[in-house]
């Protein structure tokens, strides 16, 4: 019979994977503040072509940051997590789905409907959070 100790393998690569998570992690945030301050930074400059070039660059560091960290998390999310993201963002877009078609119907026909397109958004994510955190904690 093999004898196992506290020590054993697994516990180190339980610490080493969340080693390597807590470094992608700040790697992620850090690409995405940079991406942020070069893209803030240019907005400041005369219009010109290293000013375009700075925005492409800090939107794509802000843009593969968000991707990486789309991966990470999805890595290391259990099952309920899984779920409740499922269920907030087929509702977030249901509720986006619908309100944008109404403005749009809206402004088709004449009319003009109290829905502006930063309503819109905030609705779409306040719904969002709102089933995420009732799916995920009660």
């Amino acid at each position: 019979m093999k004898e196992t100790r506290s020590g054993d393998d697994w516990q180190a690569r339980a610490g080493a994977m969340v080693r390597r998570q807590r470094s992608a992690w700040i790697g992620t945030i850090v690409t995405m503040l940079i991406g942020s301050i070069l893209f803030g930074f240019a907005t400041e400059l005369a219009d010109n072509a290293f000013r375009s070039a700075l925005m492409i660059v800090g939107l794509a560091l802000i843009a593969g940051g968000l991707l990486w960290g789309t991966v990470i998390y999805m890595q290391v999310i259990d099952e309920q997590e899984r779920d409740a993201n499922l269920w907030a963002t087929y509702v977030g877009l249901t509720v986006y789905l619908v309100l944008f078609v109404a403005r749009f119907l809206g402004d088709a026909a004449g009319t003009s409907l109290p829905l502006s397109h930063d309503g819109i958004f905030l609705t779409t994510i306040a719904t969002t959070l709102a089933i995420f955190t009732w799916k995920r904690f009660f």
